[in-house]
């Protein structure tokens, strides 16, 4: 619908949106049934809580967290649209990010670092969810295949593996990575050792999934999805060799570089071509979450 160009038109856009996002959020998809029973999460996993389980329950309460504060201030924007309440600085500054597609500041400080605007930060917060729900169906045991990607916090599921392997004491092990040929629906069964990742996208080059490698990035592609990646638990090695056949990739969780962004650095095999110096000149890193790529599920072609 054209913009009307009087202010009682602004106004009125204005609460068309608002209500746009009252009724899709509260309504439609009752927001408020999605948070988890922690009660009943806790009392169904009893003393049988493993890294893995402390991880993902944690993520559980982050999620509850933010759920609380978004129905909240929607249903209290939404009582001040009716005239029920006098419409106050915060209800005024929601209204405001609601409008101009933006995440309201009330709600970042309870949600994860991103660049989305809110209609698609939405749309993934539900993938977020709805990966939560279903660890809680059965939560003695993790998901086929993890998406690091949808995680507060991925550093902790990354530790969590380090905790689980037992293979040592924390400072002496590091997260090995080993990426596969298949996409998130071709894993069939949970790692026996160590887990089942995905969600990183690689940003200025591209991943073979023929060759298994990483290579140059196609004409006008920033990024390049990549397969599901086995992540392992694996003593430090005490051998400092340089190895040309592995480039050490740093794991970003947007393209908002560097500081509390980094995660850890992932192994990406290469070729003699494309020596590590290449992409580590080229800035190579992958990231966790990108808009428009970063909820993207199926394998690239290679041939095209």
């Amino acid at each position: 619908m054209p913009r009307e160009e009087s202010a009682s038109g602004d106004a009125g856009e204005k609460v068309r949106n608002d209500e746009m996002y009252i009724s899709k959020v509260v309504g439609d998809w009752n927001i408020k049934e999605k948070m988890i029973g922690m009660n009943d999460l806790k009392e169904k996993l009893g003393d049988q809580k493993g890294p893995y389980q402390n991880v993902f329950l944690q993520e559980c309460e982050y999620m509850n967290y933010l759920i609380e504060e978004i129905h909240r201030s929607l249903i209290e924007l939404e009582q001040g649209i009716k005239g029920i309440l006098t419409i106050s600085e915060k209800m005024e500054n929601l209204q405001n990010a609601l409008t101009l597609e933006k995440i309201p500041e009330t709600w970042n400080k309870f949600a994860y670092p991103t660049k989305r605007s809110l209609a698609t930060w939405l749309d993934n917060m539900m993938k977020r969810i709805e990966q939560l729900s279903t660890w809680k169906d059965d939560p003695q045991n993790i998901p086929r295949v993890t998406r690091l990607n949808y995680l507060f916090n991925p550093q902790s599921f990354l530790t969590a593996i380090n905790q689980f392997s037992k293979k040592g004491e924390l400072n002496k092990l590091y997260i090995a990575t080993e990426f596969t040929k298949k996409n998130f629906e071709e894993i069939d069964a949970p790692a026996k050792d160590g887990a089942y990742c995905y969600g990183f996208l690689l940003e200025g080059a591209r991943w073979s999934w023929q060759v298994n490698q990483i290579e140059e990035s196609r004409p006008k592609e920033m990024f390049s999805v990549m397969p599901v990646c086995l992540c392992r638990s694996m003593p430090v090695k005490a051998d400092t060799t340089v190895d040309n056949s592995i480039y050490l990739c740093p794991v970003y969780r947007t393209e908002n570089r560097g500081g509390l962004g980094y995660i850890f650095t992932a192994q990406l095999k290469t070729s003699a071509k494309n020596p590590p110096r290449k992409w580590v000149i080229g800035g190579v890193a992958c990231i966790l979450d990108v808009e428009g790529v970063s909820d993207e599920v199926r394998k690239t072609d290679d041939k095209k």
